[in-house]
């Protein structure tokens, strides 16, 4: 029976590994945050860009989930992050993410703490639903650690949300500098700065 159980283990964990392996082939050939300045001059009618902060985390992935869309995938190298042009009414899934929190104590070591995890494919809870109004969409401020820790996003609650999105909107200025979104960027940024 032990064996049985083991087998029975050890297959579940390659099949699991063979369905992430699958994903990541299957995205790796398509959009990523690299290709963003690059994107077109065109500012279509039924495109987004999201952004938004997973604090401490050094990496954060999405996939295009939605089977009526074309598949897509989006790798972000940073906490603020901000998309290449999307589809709206798609639907993303953050599928992995990969953190570092460092904390030093006056009297005590510093405490590293590392997080470096796939999502499973089954959860719906870091879906992101991408609104059916073509534009910029601010998804919000989370705290990495704490989202990883319990299995979903976790509001950030240190920061001001308005300065938190205006981090991710100079970002974004500056990646689509010269393009066609620049303008509806550079206004977004004006009522945020209006609203201190």
């Amino acid at each position: 029976m032990r064996k049985n159980a083991k087998k029975s283990n050890a297959s579940k964990k390659l099949s699991k590994m063979f369905l992430i392996a699958s994903v990541i082939f299957l995205y790796s050939s398509c959009s990523s945050n690299k290709n963003i300045s690059k994107t077109s001059n065109t500012l279509s009618e039924n495109q987004v860009i999201f952004y938004g902060v997973y604090h401490l985390n050094k990496k954060t992935e999405f996939f295009q989930k939605d089977t009526n869309f074309a598949p897509d995938f989006q790798s972000f190298k940073n906490e603020y992050f901000v998309s290449t042009p999307v589809e709206c009414g798609s639907t993303y899934r953050i599928f992995y993410v990969k953190g570092k929190e460092r904390k030093k104590g006056l009297l005590t070591p510093t405490y590293i703490t590392d997080w470096n995890a796939y999502f499973s494919m089954q959860t719906t809870d870091f879906d992101i639903q991408i609104p059916q109004t073509p534009g910029l969409y601010y998804i919000g401020s989370f705290d990495g650690l704490k989202s990883y820790a319990e299995g979903k996003p976790v509001r950030f609650q240190k920061a001001d949300s308005a300065q938190e999105e205006l981090k991710c909107l100079k970002k974004a200025a500056s990646v689509y500098r010269g393009t066609k979104w620049s303008p509806l960027i550079e206004e977004r940024i004006k009522v945020l700065k209006n609203e201190k």
